[in-house]
């Protein structure tokens, strides 16, 4: 999914591939361009978590051999910034611009035996779910992006991500028969939460929701997430990545799934003033 042009083309206003060369083996690698400020910076685009390298010849994404930092940085183009996360799949050497980020990553098997697993906490939250709300798909972006906001408004913030994003990317990912937008509504039918979710041929993704804040203990969202998982599963995909989160309370939340913390590698340089402070106050606010 995320090494696709499709997809790339979805996300992105200008990216492009670059030629990377290791162990006698020639791999290709998208990447996002973006100039701010007279700052270049590389990174993942919106709503794309993972990075992969394609074998120039095979087309396949696993390597046998750990990468080192420099595999990467010293064949893209000239740039002032550089923040890529690159898939689970991928190990790096150590050095002092990796990071370490976590996932949460849930394998899918028989449902019954799935739910059994989970938290009995979150099972009456899904059981709870049931008798309040009804869930329908839908292509209503604006009012998914409405959600989506509310669930910023509650830390006092806005959304990371421009509803642009969701428009260019959404309607096509349900085109495509890629992609999922469930919502979930109470017998008024106000709209409690919205879930969107990807999928490609081995997981299904996460990638964003909200959820109505006058609204919270619907359980609108543990009930979408179990409907996604259902889904997933009967379309065959093996995984469910929740696209863990750093915020504590939110990891929680995912891990009465009982999905496995899985770690992922992100190098990140920065050789500009300019964007350190950008970054500093917008971590502020």
């Amino acid at each position: 999914m995320f090494a696709s042009p499709l997809w790339w083309d979805s996300v992105c206003k200008q990216w492009d591939v670059c030629e990377i060369s290791m162990h006698n083996d020639t791999y290709w690698m998208p990447y996002s361009i973006e100039q701010k400020w007279g700052v270049r910076i590389i990174r993942n685009p919106h709503l794309t978590p993972y990075l992969y390298l394609l074998h120039s010849q095979t087309g396949h994404v696993q390597l046998s051999h750990p990468l080192h930092h420099t595999d990467i940085t010293s064949q893209l183009p000239a740039h002032h910034t550089l923040q890529l996360d690159f898939a689970p799949i991928y190990t790096f050497y150590p050095h002092p611009h990796n990071q370490s980020l976590r996932t949460n990553i849930l394998p899918l098997n028989h449902q019954e035996q799935l739910y059994h697993t989970f938290k009995p906490s979150l099972k009456r939250q899904i059981k709870k779910s049931s008798t309040l709300h009804h869930i329908e798909e839908s292509t209503d972006v604006a009012l998914f992006y409405e959600l989506h906001t509310r669930s910023f408004s509650k830390y006092h913030k806005k959304p990371d991500i421009a509803l642009s994003y969701f428009e260019s990317t959404i309607p096509l990912m349900i085109k495509e028969g890629n992609g999922k937008l469930w919502i979930a509504y109470n017998q008024q039918h106000i709209a409690l939460a919205a879930i969107f979710v990807v999928f490609d041929t081995k997981s299904a993704y996460y990638l964003s929701g909200g959820q109505h804040n006058e609204f919270k203990d619907s359980a609108a969202m543990p009930g979408l997430l179990w409907h996604a998982i259902q889904f997933a599963t009967d379309r065959g995909c093996q995984y469910f990545d929740f696209e863990g989160s750093m915020v504590d309370s939110i990891h929680q939340f995912f891990q009465n799934f009982k999905a496995h913390i899985t770690n992922y590698n992100r190098i990140h340089t920065n050789d500009s003033l300019l964007y350190s402070v950008y970054q500093k106050i917008k971590n502020a606010i």
